[in-house]
C-alpha cells in the first residue's frame, strides 16, 4: 500500500487509529483484544471516561469500553484508491478504457475480449482488470465457473449537531461496532 501512493501520486490511505466500541468486558471488545493479542498488536484499552475525553464528540455511556490503536489502522478512499490505480497503470504502458463493460468472454488460452458499452468498440487483450460496482452479476462480466464472493457490511453513518471543529472530525478513528452490544 505505500509504494501505489508514491508510485501513482494519489493519496488514498489515511491512517486515523481504530477504535473498537462496546460493552465494557462484552464479547465484542473481548473479542477484538483477542484478535489484537494473537497479531501481537498493541492495543490501548479505554475506559467510558478515557472515551469522552479523547472523542468529545461521542456518545458515551458508562456502560462502554473502547479498543483503540493509532497506527496502522484507517480508512481508504475508494474513488482515490482506482485513480490511483489508474495512474499507476498508465505510467507502467497500460491502456485505461473509461467505458462501461457490456461483457468480457474468454476467446483463447491467453486472450479476452472487452466490449464497451457506450462506445461498442470490442478490446482485446492478455489481461483484463475490471473496477466493479455492487452489481457485477448484472452483466456477462465473469467465466461461468466463476462467481464473486459477496460480503454484507454494516456502515456506520455519525449524526453529529452543529459543527464541530475540523481538528476533532479529524481525530475520528475508523469505528466499527457490534450490532449484539449497543
Amino acid at each position: 500500500m505505500h509504494s501505489l501512493p508514491l508510485h501513482s501520486g494519489v493519496r488514498f490511505y489515511h491512517e486515523v487509529g481504530f477504535l473498537a466500541l462496546g460493552l465494557k468486558d462484552g464479547e465484542y471488545t473481548s473479542s477484538v483484544r483477542a484478535t489484537a493479542r494473537a497479531l501481537r498488536e498493541p492495543v490501548e484499552i479505554l475506559e467510558p471516561g478515557e472515551l469522552r475525553r479523547r472523542f468529545p464528540f461521542l456518545s458515551i455511556t458508562n456502560h462502554h469500553q473502547g479498543v483503540f490503536t493509532k497506527t496502522k489502522s484507517g480508512h481508504i478512499s475508494p474513488r482515490n484508491l482506482v485513480a490511483a490505480q489508474k495512474a499507476a497503470a498508465l505510467k507502467s504502458g497500460c491502456d485505461v478504457i473509461n467505458d462501461i463493460v457490456r461483457r468480457v468472454a474468454q476467446i483463447g488460452s491467453e486472450e479476452f475480449e472487452v466490449e464497451g458499452e457506450r462506445s461498442g468498440v470490442v478490446y482485446r487483450g492478455r489481461r483484463v482488470l475490471l473496477a466493479t460496482g455492487c452489481f457485477t452479476d448484472c452483466r456477462k462480466l465473469l467465466p461461468e465457473h466463476l462467481s464473486p464472493e459477496i460480503e454484507n457490511r454494516s456502515v456506520t453513518v455519525l449524526l453529529v449537531s452543529g459543527v464541530p471543529p475540523v481538528s476533532l472530525v479529524s481525530l475520528l478513528p475508523v469505528l466499527p461496532t457490534s450490532h449484539k452490544e449497543r
